[in-house]
């Protein structure tokens, strides 16, 4: 059964152009200042972070949304992998600032940038390799399991047209029942005898 929910319900949504757009732009600096020969540490720890975001959120399209909501019932899901959205654009964009402060030959950051070379490699395998791979074999069904946790037996309940007869009126009702089980109830009083009809669907819910 297809869902769509009609225009008359204020839904919430949920935008990826933010992430990608702040992603694009903080690795667009980044090798911008590569290209002018000005590089250091913090340049290269804010490429690989971005770089790790990009490798994470081609592994779970969560990791794109700063306000993940679920669309069948209008509920925000909000949950570890958005902290760590939030914290990488974060950092990547910190570490894009040292790097451009460090051209100017301050001290401390000069320091850091020193020491920060002999882990450049770790911190590239770590983040790149490690960290979506981690993500791949295990945090894919960690995290449908903590949504479908968080949003189980919520409730969507609307009025709009009937899918069967076409007149107004008909009642709808969207239930998650687990990860992969969203049903939705219809009850009008125009068909069916006015009794409940339920749908079970395969609606992904994490």
């Amino acid at each position: 059964m297809k869902i769509n929910l009609p225009d008359s319900i204020e839904q919430l949504r949920e935008s990826k152009w933010l992430s990608i757009t702040l992603q694009t732009s903080i690795l667009g600096l980044n090798f911008l200042l590569i290209s002018q020969k000005i590089i250091n540490s913090y340049i290269l720890i804010s490429v690989c972070i971005v770089f790790s975001l990009f490798l994470l959120q081609s592994v779970h399209h969560r990791f794109i949304y700063f306000n993940p909501v679920n669309q069948h019932i209008q509920v925000r899901t909000p949950h570890f992998d958005t902290f760590l959205l939030y914290l990488f654009t974060f950092l990547a964009g910190g570490f894009l600032f040292l790097g451009i402060s460090s051209y100017y030959d301050i001290e401390p950051l000069s320091y850091y940038d020193e020491y920060l070379q002999d882990y450049i490699l770790w911190i590239f395998g770590v983040l790149s390799i490690i960290l979506p791979l981690f993500f791949y074999f295990y945090g894919r069904s960690l995290i449908t399991r903590l949504i479908t946790k968080k949003i189980k037996s919520k409730k969507l309940t609307y009025q709009t047209v009937c899918n069967d007869c076409g007149k107004e009126g008909a009642i709808y009702e969207h239930i998650v029942l687990d990860w992969n089980d969203l049903r939705v109830r219809k009850t009008c009083q125009n068909c069916n005898e006015g009794k409940t009809k339920e749908y079970t669907t395969n609606a992904r819910i994490g």
